[in-house]
């Protein structure tokens, strides 16, 4: 069997139906949204978490009915009701208008799978098992989430903005890369852990001038 190729998608904009209104249809919702997708549910009961959402989601109430999704021209298909069936007839009709489908009940029928995210943004450490177990995931992400602490966010903040003006002022990718691990050799992620926010980034500004002027 393949592997699967990990990728982060940019979805902003684009339209998604997820199919079905239970807590699994509720998970797919809320990651949706935070990446700021088109989003229509079609089932014809949500749960009070998804009812929370209407202000930023369409609600088709109705069971599913061959050809509904072609009206939406979706980029993603979510098949996520208790009927396999269903699901199966879900996935087939998005196949064919070109989508791709997350198929709640059969990973082998999708052709993508949700991984588990410990989310520390900019950063996010992302946890797949390849659909094996679920549960494993979610216990790798607990031991990581003890690891990985808020300082790496802000590092990675940082980071991100310091990246443009080494590719500018840095000429080759050895000097780059010089630059990134002199910075995470230091002591700032100890002291961001210690709280010592402005003398981590007093470090931060040090490190990062020292290098460009002996460039």
């Amino acid at each position: 069997m393949a592997e699967n190729y990990p990728i982060m998608l940019n979805i902003e904009g684009k339209a998604c139906v997820v199919i079905g209104g239970g807590d699994v249809a509720a998970r797919k919702i809320g990651g949706l949204l935070d990446a700021q997708a088109n989003v229509t549910i079609i089932s014809p009961q949500i749960t009070p978490a998804i009812h929370s959402r209407l202000d930023a989601i369409k609600w088709v109430q109705s069971v599913y009915q061959t050809g509904m999704l072609e009206a939406y021209q979706p980029f993603l298909v979510f098949a996520a009701t208790n009927d396999p069936d269903i699901n199966n007839q879900i996935t087939s009709e998005a196949h064919q208008l070109g989508a791709l489908v997350n198929q709640a009940d059969d990973a082998s029928s999708a052709d993508f799978q949700n991984v588990v995210t410990l989310d520390r943004s900019p950063l996010k450490i992302m946890i797949s098992t390849g659909g094996a177990s679920p549960a494993l995931a979610k216990h790798l992400k607990q031991i990581i989430n003890n690891v990985v602490g808020n300082e790496y966010a802000v590092l990675a903040q940082w980071l991100q903005e310091l990246r443009p003006v080494a590719n500018v002022r840095l000429n080759t990718q050895p000097d780059r890369q010089k630059l990134y691990e002199t910075i995470l050799a230091s002591d700032i992620l100890m002291l961001l852990r210690q709280q010592k926010i402005d003398q981590a980034y007093a470090q931060f500004q040090h490190l990062t001038q020292a290098v460009r002027q002996s460039t």
